[in-house]
């Protein structure tokens, strides 16, 4: 039996899958909380969770992961020293605001031609000021994909210091040199994380007998071997949505639907066209766009975990800030639960009921660590939570506080040392016994709790949570469709969200509306069973759910494929002849069949190359050619 481990540590929690890959059958699944302090602890949990009988049958495993995306979101990563060749000083206020960058001369044409030589003494001179503050080099050169000359004399270089270095055009061909240089600068940072977690991740799977080679899911679909996935973190940057695509893909043969995936932190909606998933060229992540192939996905703040919150108006909203649910907290610490408890029923004389909800408590997951210097009030905070989980009026009143609200968790918060807990989606369900998950009782609680400041029932309130959910998920859905036929504008406008509100719920009124999917919807991820049902009876759509859906992720990682693409381009010189741009090298010829035949060595080579680095054996190489001609005619 060919079996594969399959793992995915999205941002709320790690799934684990055991695949028998022969047999296209899930043997065996398990979920943890994700650890981001130390995602390996979350990774051991999931695959302790598997209770694994021959841990060394499995002849593979698969990671994908959310790390590089939370990272830059997050602004986290190592320190990189970014060289720029021949770039004009504009481009300094494009930059992130924590490179330490510098700038050296250099230039090369269009067409690869040496314009201006590499100033060596002044590289030479910025990489040894540069060294001792970083960890880590990446090069840059303004038209390093026509001619990779001066990125390779000044890794080099780099290289002597001992620090690892990377350069633009071994990971993009794109000619936006804007792009290139932010797409190497985020790979570079990267590079420490990625490394530190596929380490973490090999010891781990050692330590259980599993010595099977890694894989790394790529924000296109596909696998690459560790030690490529080490060079090139960047290619990681929508590793976990995308692999739900692959999973939903495998579990239900379809070639033809939209996969939905509601994790705890986001919804991400993407479209399947004759078995394939629809593809970008680029990824935008805050202000920033990377020049990084992946698939066409549509990212809503949306998922199980948002936070639940009174709106002062008699009303509530959902999301987008993600909180830890009170059922997971109250699940590993049973006295949360006794506190929520004496909140409904009104015996807890300290706290003012106007106070009351949100559920003010923090919590500290272990794996955090700390960065930086904490004040005195905050070191006392962090002491009291490590150990063990508290309201705020808890640690008010043992540091002695007289008012909770004097309180400040920001700093905490913002380093990641501490949690809000709160009340989310995933606890309406469970406290409404639609989820068995993590403390039942708890959720009751805490939904009792809110239903009671909106003077509602527990069960009104929850149907009332479900009903916006429906709604959202169903506003989300439709946009990403109508997204690709009318290109985006104008469906979020309060007509829009009417109709839809319409077409969903009904109701009284002098228009009636029937709105509609023509395509499948395939549903992945823990909580869709209890909100996709509604929305697809509201689009009128065939509505999938497979079996082992809310680890899809997982599935789609292990049953990824290695691929690597490789371009060249071939021009007509001014002078006479043709150049071939090939994968970081410039070649010239006095006949096109010459270029041809020399372009289809070049991106063979590279291919063959890359897919071997990412692990692949028995390589396959296909070779296409696209002709463009542009006429030319003078007024």
């Amino acid at each position: 039996m060919n079996l594969g481990l399959g793992i995915d540590a999205g941002g709320t929690y790690t799934d684990a899958v055991l695949v028998d890959l022969d047999g296209r059958e899930v043997l065996a699944k398990g979920k943890a909380l994700t650890t981001k302090g130390d995602y390996t602890l979350g990774v051991c949990r999931a695959i302790d969770a598997l209770e694994l009988k021959d841990p060394d049958k499995i002849s593979m495993v698969a990671l994908s992961t959310t790390l590089a995306t939370n990272a830059i979101v997050e602004n986290k990563g190592g320190r990189v020293g970014l060289i720029l060749i021949g770039y004009p000083r504009e481009i300094a206020g494009l930059l992130p605001r924590e490179a330490k960058w510098a700038m050296v001369r250099g230039v090369h044409s269009i067409r690869g031609e040496e314009l201006e030589p590499l100033d060596v003494e002044d590289l030479r001179r910025k990489i040894r000021e540069l060294a001792p503050e970083v960890d880590v080099f990446a090069i840059s050169s303004y038209l390093g994909v026509r001619n990779s000359a001066h990125e390779d004399a000044a890794r080099e270089m780099a290289e002597k210091t001992g620090l690892p270095c990377v350069c633009g055009h071994e990971l993009t061909s794109e000619l936006n040199s804007v792009e290139r240089a932010l797409t190497v600068f985020f790979n570079a940072r990267l590079i420490p994380l990625i490394v530190g977690l596929i380490e973490s991740v090999e010891r781990a799977l050692r330590a259980r007998g599993i010595d099977a080679p890694m894989n790394v899911v790529k924000s296109d679909g596909c696998l690459m071997g560790r030690d490529m996935a080490m060079q090139r973190p960047i290619d990681t940057m929508y590793s976990g949505p995308v692999a739900s695509v692959g999973g939903a893909r495998w579990l239900t043969g379809i070639k033809d639907a939209l996969v939905l995936d509601m994790g705890g932190t986001t919804t991400d909606i993407a479209r399947l066209v004759d078995g394939r998933p629809k593809g970008s060229e680029g990824v935008s992540l805050d202000k920033y766009r990377l020049a990084v192939g992946t698939l066409d996905i549509k990212t809503s703040g949306l998922g199980g975990d948002s936070e639940i919150k009174l709106d002062g108006r008699g009303g509530f909203a959902i999301g987008p800030q993600r909180v830890v649910p009170i059922s997971y907290v109250a699940w590993r610490e049973p006295q949360i639960k006794d506190e929520l408890k004496a909140w409904v029923e009104g015996r807890d004389l300290h706290v003012d009921a106007g106070l009351l909800p949100p559920i003010a408590v923090y919590t500290f997951l272990e794996g955090n660590q700390k960065n930086g210097s904490l004040s005195s009030l905050e070191e006392k905070v962090l002491g009291l939570l490590q150990e063990g989980s508290a309201s705020v009026f808890q640690i008010a009143a043992q540091l002695d506080y007289p008012y909770p609200s004097l309180l400040s968790f920001r700093g905490l918060e913002e380093r990641g040392l501490v949690h809000r807990v709160g009340l989310t989606p995933t606890d309406v369900l469970s406290g409404a016994g639609l989820l068995d998950l993590w403390d039942g009782e708890a959720a009751r609680w805490a939904l009792e709790l809110y239903a009671k400041r909106l003077g509602m029932k527990a069960e009104d309130f929850a149907l009332a949570v479900k009903n916006e959910l429906t709604q959202r998920l169903a506003s989300v859905l439709v946009g990403a469709a109508l997204g690709e036929e009318t290109r985006g504008g104008g469906w979020e406008t309060a007509v829009c969200q009417h109709l839809l509100q319409k077409s969903l719920f009904g109701g009284k009124g002098a228009v009636r509306v029937t709105l509609g999917l023509d395509l499948p919807l395939i549903g992945v991820g823990a909580p869709v069973a209890a909100y996709l049902p509604d929305v697809a009876k509201g689009l009128g759509c065939e509505l999938v759910l497979p079996e082992h859906h809310e680890v899809a992720n997982a599935v789609g990682a292990v049953i990824g494929q290695i691929s690597y693409r490789s371009e060249a381009v071939i021009r007509s010189l001014e002078t006479g002849g043709v150049a071939v741009y090939g994968p970081g090298q410039r070649k010239t010829f006095k006949h096109r069949s010459q270029a041809l035949k020399a372009a289809q060595e070049m991106v063979s080579n590279d291919a063959r190359e890359k897919a071997a680095l990412a692990g692949g054996e028995d390589v396959e190489v296909f070779v296409r050619i696209d002709d463009r001609y542009a006429n030319i005619s003078a007024d």
